[in-house]
């Protein structure tokens, strides 16, 4: 049968008003999507189910009242910030294809316009996010910088003055650098190659199929 390609995905994005009702609660793809790109979902689903179980499933299960709410805000609060963060994505500076200029500047939410200029006076710091309950680690500078980055939006001599006037920060930066070089370099090392892992992973199919892999 022939395949007809197709260049163009509809989706429907949005998230729940809320995602606890009742004894139901939706968590991932059952309770919001954003876009295919960013694949925030799992991260948002690994959250949302920590967060459940640390701090409502022993309520549940000796049968007390639970405080929905307090739920159903935190999970609004850290989808919403995942929309600010992949609406970020949109404030490039291509206008080659309709995709592009149709999702500015009608799309550009309040809350990006907001960062966009304050991040035009001064570089994104730890402190402008509210952290989640209990610490969890989520949408804050570290993914925001390489996004601003790569799309033109942060100032290389904006972030140089700031260098230049906190000797402090210029050695943190440095020292990150250096960390994260070295723990790439030894993950590498420790990875096989591709042809590699791909002859291991034939031998292993051989060897189930012809019953020697068998217990």
């Amino acid at each position: 049968m022939p395949i007809e390609p197709r260049n163009d995905i509809r989706t429907d994005s949005g998230r729940l008003d809320r995602a606890w009702i009742g004894n139901c609660v939706a968590a991932g793809l059952s309770q919001s999507f954003f876009e295919q790109l960013e694949a925030t979902s799992i991260h948002g689903t690994v959250l949302q189910m920590d967060f459940f179980a640390r701090k409502f499933l022993d309520r549940v299960v000796a049968g007390q009242e639970p405080e929905r709410d307090e739920y159903n805000q935190e999970v609004e609060r850290q989808v919403d910030d995942f929309c600010a963060f992949i609406n970020m994505h949109n404030m490039g500076e291509r206008t080659d294809t309709a995709s592009w200029n149709d999702v500015r500047p009608e799309c550009i939410g309040d809350d990006t316009r907001t960062r966009l200029r304050q991040w035009s006076r001064r570089l994104p710091r730890k402190n402008d996010f509210e952290p989640l309950a209990g610490g969890a680690p989520h949408v804050e500078e570290q993914l925001y910088f390489p996004v601003l980055v790569g799309l033109g939006l942060l100032s290389r001599n904006l972030a140089k003055s700031e260098m230049r006037a906190n000797p402090k920060l210029r050695s943190l930066a440095r020292k990150s650098i250096r960390e994260l070089d070295s723990k790439h370099r030894r993950e590498v090392l420790r990875c096989d190659g591709h042809g590699k892992f791909l002859q291991s992973a034939c031998a292993k199919r051989f060897e189930h199929e012809s019953g020697d892999g068998k217990a």
